[in-house]
This record gives structure tokens, C-alpha cells and sequence, in this order.
């Protein structure tokens, strides 16, 4: 997948804890720019949508009392406001008990 497929949930992981990862995959390289902040934020809103709406929990109902943890995973370096960004949605996130980690 990629942060252009905004309507996906790329992968999600179960950790041996019983926690799960939502991960974002970023095979593509990564702009500094609004448009694609923009991708990213509608990537992040489906993330986010797919945990509170329920549709998380039909698919894994093992899920409650679980930490969830939304991770974007890159093999390349990310912008720096675009790294601005992403803690900005971290606090957003954090609100709905939802957590953002950056792997590169």
C-alpha cells in the first residue's frame, strides 16, 4: 500500500503483548509539501476512523483493553514538516486513545 491509498488500512500487527499496530506503509517517497501532508492526514483520519467507528473491534474483538499504536513505517527519511506534522496528529491521536510512532 501507500499514503496515497487513503481509503486503506495497510497492514495491522499483533504484538505478543496482545497490543496491536496499525501500520502505515511508505513505499513511496515522501514530499515536503501540503498536497501530500494532506494525503497523509486523510491516511491518518481513516486510521483513526477505523478504531473508533468500530470496525477494529468486528474484526478483532479481542481488542479491548489493548493499546493501540498506529505506526508509519519508511525505509527513507521523512521531511521535517511533515515530522512537524505527525506530532501534531500524535496529540490529536492520543485524545481517542490511539498512539503514532514513526519507524525509519
Amino acid at each position: 500500500m501507500s499514503i496515497s491509498a487513503v481509503d486503506k488500512v495497510d497492514l495491522v500487527s499483533k504484538k505478543k503483548t496482545g497490543d496491536y499496530v496499525l501500520i502505515i506503509v511508505a513505499d513511496e517517497a515522501w514530499e515536503d509539501g501540503d498536497e501530500f501532508r494532506y494525503k497523509l492526514q486523510e491516511k491518518l483520519n481513516n486510521y483513526c476512523s477505523y478504531f473508533l467507528d468500530g470496525q477494529m473491534k468486528k474484526e478483532y474483538p479481542d481488542l479491548k483493553q489493548k493499546r493501540i499504536t498506529v505506526s508509519i513505517s519508511s525505509p527513507t527519511s521523512i521531511p521535517p514538516h511533515t515530522l512537524v506534522f505527525i506530532k501534531k496528529a500524535a496529540r490529536a491521536f492520543k485524545m481517542t486513545g490511539l498512539d503514532i510512532e514513526v519507524e525509519v
